[in-house]
């Protein structure tokens, strides 16, 4: 009774555990995405900002 309870536990700690590691790997990498997405935007923002008024695009 005892060992299977001890089992459980562990079994419980894994899945946790599993969980957790699953979790922030998705915290991060939608982390890194947003900071990726906002670097993007701030270029093209800046590369909108130096270019004359009236300017055709390219």
């Amino acid at each position: 009774m005892h060992l299977a309870w001890r089992h459980d536990t562990l079994y419980n700690d894994k899945i946790q555990l599993l969980a957790a590691v699953f979790l922030l790997n998705f915290l991060l990498s939608f982390l890194l995405y947003a900071i990726s997405a906002a670097f993007s935007l701030n270029s093209t923002l800046r590369i909108d900002e130096l270019k004359p008024h009236g300017a055709p695009e390219s």
